[in-house]
């Protein structure tokens, strides 16, 4: 018996030996590296870390990868308090019940040292209703500026034991990736590489904001958390107006650097201008990608109409106070179609895409909407009737994808009437259109284009522009019928004005749903209204069953109000 026990006793320190290694082999305070949540933690090679110049990396990580506390955490990237703040998110933030948690994204402006601070770092944390804890998992970004590339860091205790900084992973090639490759890295959620904000414009229905104040991050308010006293709340809780413009400039600067490394350029990295006063697109299927499909999306709702039946903290069947009037970027692309919006695009100008919601006939009367939201059965949470907080929450196009359109059609890259003529092909499906999509495929691996140089892209007469000339080509080629996505496309390619053509599209498109939608003809009008919502509902389910844009789904039956 005591040669089994010290037979035993040898085993459990051979093992103890072995097991130790794997913690004890990866050192600790220094930056360490881990591709994905499954891949091995390994020290970062010295060519990875050459590689990392932006300000998170320089003021914190380059000399200081031991700094594993909030507190130290925010010492070194902005030392005045003043100039900090907390943005509070969570699908649950109508719900005042003490014993949840909630996520937060710090940012931090001004300067320090050398580095700006503005949108070019962030954090992401968690606290809960009794406090901020100060040393946690932490998620960080920072945009380096010179490479045109944003770099990302966890701090966890993965591979050793003890809270540790691990680079994560560049934005570098991230549009590139397929969906295995995403798997447990960054890039699953930031699909291109860049910030994510779903809920990127007014109202918010998930984020602390002026148009839903969360009384219980208040210290004024009799119900507060106690977490609402810790000084990383108290004073410093932005609203996500703030953040939205916190959000929406870094994009632009990414779509500008990305636009950059698609143009064929010279030893100075500066585009090349050839004779015929032409610059050269490389890779352009992969940089017009976002004119013809969705690579992310934003979520918009009625503008500041509270639905009345959100079921948080608890299940109501009241409605909205006030009629509820649809976001024009249900009906189409409105956003880049018109050009102007809190986004400030230049767009395609043609105004009537965001008149949808002028008239009354698109407004829904409190009774109209709860009676489509009870007899669809939709839940929240599995909570019935499960709405939103604000009303007609859906997807839209994302302002990543519109943005870079928008950048590409300033520059000359595409000419408003190409971009015209993809706009009008399923014109009414904003989102994850298979026809335009397919249409991708048509577009060569490299063109040429007449760069504008600042010139108004609407009143420069570059049409048809070598692209197009050569879709049209391919398309001839192709013979495709005339009713199909591939032969409307060429028929408006090749028409004198597919801007004017799209802009009849809009106006005859919005003329049909006022006919349908006519109050005079009550029983149209509650089908057309019906067909508008379960089509909300469709596009909700499309998002939640999309593989890619699924993975920006972070509580599964929290984010849409689906039956």
């Amino acid at each position: 018996m005591f040669k089994f026990f010290q037979f035993l006793l040898s085993l459990i320190l051979a093992i103890l030996l072995v097991s130790k290694p794997a913690f004890a082999q990866v050192p600790t305070g220094v930056l360490l590296h881990q591709k994905s949540n499954s891949s091995p933690v390994e020290p970062l090679s010295s060519q990875q870390r050459d590689a990392l110049a932006d300000p998170f990396f320089n003021l914190v990580l380059k000399e200081r990868a031991d700094a594993t506390s909030l507190s130290e955490l925010e010492d070194l990237i902005q030392p005045d308090k003043t100039k900090r703040e907390t943005f509070v998110v969570d699908e649950k933030i109508a719900d005042p019940t003490i014993g949840q948690s909630r996520r937060s994204v710090l940012t931090y402006s001004g300067t320090n040292k050398t580095e700006m601070l503005n949108s070019n770092v962030m954090l992401s944390v968690s606290f809960n209703s009794n406090e901020f804890p100060d040393r946690q998992a932490v998620e960080a970004w920072g945009w380096d500026k010179k490479q045109g590339r944003y770099n990302y860091y966890k701090l966890d205790g993965q591979g050793t034991g003890t809270l540790s900084w691990k680079f994560r992973g560049s934005s570098d090639n991230a549009d590139k990736l397929t969906l295995a490759e995403r798997n447990g890295t960054c890039m699953e959620c930031h699909i291109n590489g860049a910030p994510i904000m779903k809920e990127l414009l007014r109202p918010w229905n998930n984020w602390a904001s002026l148009d839903f104040p969360v009384t219980y991050l208040q210290t004024s308010s009799l119900s507060k958390w106690l977490v609402a006293e810790d000084s990383k709340i108290n004073g410093r809780l932005g609203d996500a107006y703030d953040l939205e413009r916190l959000i929406v400039a870094p994009i632009r600067e990414f779509n500008r650097a990305k636009i950059g490394k698609m143009l064929q350029v010279d030893n100075n990295k500066q585009p090349i201008t050839d004779s015929d006063g032409l610059q050269k697109v490389i890779d352009a299927q992969r940089l017009l990608k976002p004119l013809f499909a969705t690579t992310e999306f934003n979520i918009i709702s009625a503008d500041r109409v509270l639905s009345g039946l959100h079921p948080f903290p608890a299940i109501t069947t009241g409605s909205p106070a006030q009629n509820v009037k649809i976001p024009n970027s249900f009906f189409l692309n409105a956003n880049l179609i018109s050009g102007g919006t809190p986004l400030n695009y230049k767009g395609l100008e043609i105004r009537d895409s965001q008149t949808f919601d002028d008239d009354d006939l698109a407004d829904l009367t409190p009774d109209e909407y709860k009676d489509l939201v009870i007899q669809s059965q939709v839940k929240l949470g599995e909570r019935q009737p499960g709405d939103a907080v604000f009303a007609w929450l859906v997807p839209e196009p994302s302002h990543i994808d519109n943005d870079l359109v928008d950048q590409l059609m300033k520059q000359g890259v595409v000419t408003p009437q190409f971009v015209s003529a993809v706009m009008a092909i399923d014109l009414e499906n904003p989102i994850l259109s298979e026809k335009r999509q397919k249409l991708l495929d048509l577009i060569p691996n490299e063109f040429r284009f007449k760069p504008l140089n600042g010139a108004d892209p609407l009143t420069t007469k570059n049409h048809p522009d070598e692209l197009t000339q050569t879709v049209i080509s391919k398309l001839e080629s192709l013979s495709p019928s005339s009713s199909s996505p591939e032969g409307e496309f060429l028929a408006i390619l090749k028409s004198s004005d597919p801007r004017k053509l799209l802009e009849d599209r809009v106006k005859e498109y919005r003329s049909r749903l006022d006919t349908n939608l006519d109050k005079s003809n009550p029983d149209s009008r509650k089908a057309e209204l019906k067909r508008l919502y379960d089509l909300a509902i469709a596009r909700r389910e499309s998002i939640l069953n999309n593989p890619t844009l699924s993975k920006l789904n972070e509580t599964k039956n929290l984010l849409f109000p689906v039956p």
